[in-house]
């Protein structure tokens, strides 16, 4: 959108040099990874992409769009898209664990049940702890991180409703809107893991695919699995330890501030380790 240029232009210029910035680090990465990468022992993605690369002629590269440019704004997309969002969730959830102490306790409760006081958590034990996995559903509901979804072009003349979309209309989604759609939620503004579960205290999947804070249909965010067990290991690591807690002259402000990301109001916690 070059046209932003003339709406934000001191912050447009800022921000134009961070890119750069960025891109030079990436491939100066890049370079360091070629030099150093080897078949035989596969470090990581751009591991497995130079691996492609090498598998291909040069029509056949062109022709899958396989290149180094590819592989550079490849480690772009994980980076810019998981880095700031992750952060920003994490904070996002000591602020709402704080308010609710109820829920943090209940979730305590659940993962001294299953793990005790000694065993670490595994990725394994997400599916015997449930209301875990209902906290962080409602975590990234209320969250929202991404206010609003990328950019999508409508592929051909489009109805919707009452509104006829032209064919090549940049489109966005208001994410953040349908997480807190009182159509949609009961009592959105508060703080509910339990909407997530069904009679028998299992997740209720209707209401988690739901969540629209990794956008919708086959182009939605590819880091959400990622994004998810993270959260878990991290949250479930630090809730069987400590407790987090809000100070008594701390007074939390749950309005976020809206930018590209959906970020919470300066905050403070204290975390305390659990008798």
């Amino acid at each position: 959108f070059p046209w932003v240029r003339f709406i934000l232009p001191g912050k447009f210029k800022s921000f134009c040099e961070i890119l750069k910035n960025a891109k030079d680090a990436r491939q100066k990465k890049l370079r360091d990874v070629q030099l150093t990468y080897d078949r035989r022992m596969l470090r990581h993605t751009c591991d497995a992409l130079i691996t492609s690369t090498c598998e291909l002629d040069e029509k056949e590269k062109l022709k899958v769009g396989l290149t180094d440019h590819l592989i550079l704004e490849s480690a772009g997309d994980f980076i810019g898209a998981g880095f700031d969002t992750t952060a920003t969730t994490l904070r996002w959830a000591f602020l709402l664990l704080a308010s609710n102490p109820r829920v943090q306790e209940n979730v305590q409760k659940e993962l001294d049940n299953i793990l005790g006081v000694n065993r670490r958590p595994s990725l394994s034990d997400r599916s015997q702890l449930p209301f875990m996995e209902a906290t962080i559903l409602e975590i990234l509901r209320m969250a929202s991180t991404v206010p609003l979804s990328l950019p999508h072009n409508t592929l051909e003349d489009t109805e919707f409703l009452e509104y006829f979309i032209p064919k090549d209309t940049v489109v966005f989604l208001n994410l953040f809107s349908s997480n807190f759609d009182e159509n949609l939620w009961d009592s959105p503004n508060e703080f509910k893991p339990e909407r997530f579960l069904d009679s028998e205290g299992k997740i209720d999947r209707e209401k988690a695919d739901g969540i629209l804070t990794f956008g919708v249909g086959r182009r939605r965010c590819m880091g959400e699995q990622l994004a998810k067990m993270n959260m878990f290991m991290f949250l479930s690591f630090i809730l069987q330890r400590c407790r987090i807690v809000k100070p008594q002259t701390e007074e939390y402000d749950l309005k976020g501030k809206f930018s590209l990301t959906h970020a919470p109001q300066p905050f403070k916690v204290q975390v305390v380790a659990r008798k």
